[in-house]
């Protein structure tokens, strides 16, 4: 275990006063005098609160942010994290600060208290200790950067440097996944794409992140069709999970995961859309079926091959409808019910025009519009008798 930096007695060498602010900050906060540490800080942070709600972006700031997050931690004060969150946002652009000898003497040890107060997995979340993680991470890599401006190559500084910036990818990745598995997609992919665009997550750690954020995805939408596949005694059940697997790929745009999963996904629905179809077909609920098999065809994910099956029961379920209606206009026309008829025969002209819409051909619906041509005359006749 490489030895610390023995700690160094305040320098007075510094010209700025706001760096002789800090190494005397750093030493009060090594050694542990915390509260006088705070006090000492207050008036200065806020007079910088005072200038604007946004944190100027200096080595200083940043620094004395840090510091009094720490003094905060280690008295057991709950805002704590703020201190690194207005560190986080006063974060400089690198190399724009020298750093003295004496901050560089310190700026290691700052890093491994930063580093050393990171929680484990299991006691992050998205929202509070997984924020505060990364926090830590940035600011340690930001004292370590800073020394290595003193001392550039200094082996153990660009080690703690490695594992720093290793703290903050696992801190962005424990807070993906945490979203992943709480069904959050949309909040994990943008969690990833944040963390890769700013070069803190490695873009092949992402693209593992982003498949698994993939894999679960279709493991929800497999579960909320299932029961459209598989059938059962409860329909309202399957209908309502497959309403929820629809509104759930509608809620992850275009590229949000990998076209391989989306692509499944969308075929996944639209096979419990086709069975529950099919279904109703077969039970004699030609309506519902109907409408089940239009929404199957208008799913354009799906090739015209794989819809034959679809268009084929489609058109089986419109010529049974034409039966349907022909039995019903029947009763209708025999009551006098002219108007009540011709809302029959229009609610069938509709669905077969709109299966001519989504691609079902005149040879196809020839039986269907047979049917349909009949009623019309039926109605005709019935007027002109009439």
């Amino acid at each position: 275990m490489v030895e610390p930096d023995p700690p160094a007695a305040p320098a007075q060498a510094a010209a700025d006063p706001d760096l002789v602010m800090v190494e005397d900050a750093m030493g009060l906060c090594l050694g542990g005098h915390c509260e006088e540490l705070l006090t000492r800080l207050e008036s200065r942070l806020a007079a910088d609160r005072e200038v604007g709600a946004e944190n100027p972006r200096s080595h200083v700031m940043t620094a004395l942010h840090s510091l009094t997050g720490l003094a905060r931690d280690a008295l057991g004060d709950p805002s704590a994290a703020r201190g690194f969150e207005a560190g986080v946002r006063s974060l400089p652009d690198p190399g724009s600060e020298a750093c003295p000898p004496q901050i560089a003497a310190l700026s290691v040890q700052v890093a491994r208290r930063l580093l050393e107060g990171i929680a484990g997995p299991s006691d992050q979340d998205s929202g509070g200790r997984a924020g505060e993680s990364a926090d830590r991470a940035r600011l340690a890599a930001f004292w370590l950067s800073w020394r290595l401006d003193a001392s550039p190559g200094d082996q153990r500084t660009l080690e703690l440097l490695d594992t720093a910036r290793e703290a903050l990818a696992e801190s962005h990745a424990e807070a993906a996944t945490a979203s992943i598995w709480r069904h959050e997609y949309g909040a994990a992919r943008a969690i990833v794409k944040r963390a890769v665009d700013a070069g803190e997550l490695p873009s092949v750690r992402g693209d593992m992140l982003l498949e698994l954020l993939g894999a679960a995805f279709r493991r929800e939408i497999d579960q909320l069709t299932a029961g459209a596949i598989r059938g059962g005694n409860d329909e309202s059940r399957a209908v309502t999970g497959l309403g929820q697997a629809e509104a759930l790929l509608g809620t992850m745009p275009e590229g949000a995961i990998g076209a391989t999963h989306r692509a499944a996904a969308a075929q996944r629905i639209w096979r419990g859309h086709s069975k529950l179809g099919f279904r109703r077909l077969r039970l004699g609920q030609l309506d519902d079926a109907a409408d089940t098999l239009f929404h199957a065809l208008a799913m354009r994910e799906i090739g015209r091959r794989r819809q034959r099956q679809v268009r084929d029961a489609l058109v089986r379920t419109l010529e049974g409808l034409g039966d349907q209606r022909a039995a019903a206009v029947s009763v209708l026309l025999a009551e006098g019910k002219q108007p009540a008829a011709a809302e029959e025969i229009a609610r069938l002209e509709l669905r077969v025009q709109r299966a001519r819409e989504q691609g079902v051909s005149d040879e196809e619906l020839e039986v269907a519009s047979s049917k349909l041509e009949q009623l019309r005359r039926r109605l005709d006749e019935s007027t002109t008798i009439r």
